[in-house]
């Protein structure tokens, strides 16, 4: 009989009585815990990226709210000092 995808039929073997339902059912167990434990690591991978990422959202954050106190302050600093004078016999480039 043909196989197709995983599904295999093991009733052609010649298994002594009791053996093929154990070691159907161990290789079950074993691919459960394959499953299990990369299940696992790629919650722990997720978790760790979400970390990172919400690390540096707030790093982000934090740096633009000091540039833009910093430009406001350049701001505030500009508007004190007097206006600058032009030399008398230069004119402005247009």
């Amino acid at each position: 009989m043909p196989t197709t995808g995983r599904l295999r039929d093991h009733s052609e073997r010649n298994y002594p009585l009791g053996t093929q339902s154990e070691e159907v059912q161990a290789k079950a167990e074993l691919r459960f815990k394959k499953l299990k434990q990369a299940s696992a690591i790629r919650a722990k991978s997720m978790s760790d990226y979400e970390a990172v990422s919400q690390r540096r959202a707030i790093l982000t954050a934090k740096l633009k709210a000091l540039r833009l106190a910093k430009e406001a302050a350049d701001v505030t600093e500009a508007a004190k000092l007097p206006p600058r004078k032009r030399s008398a016999g230069k004119t402005p480039k247009q």
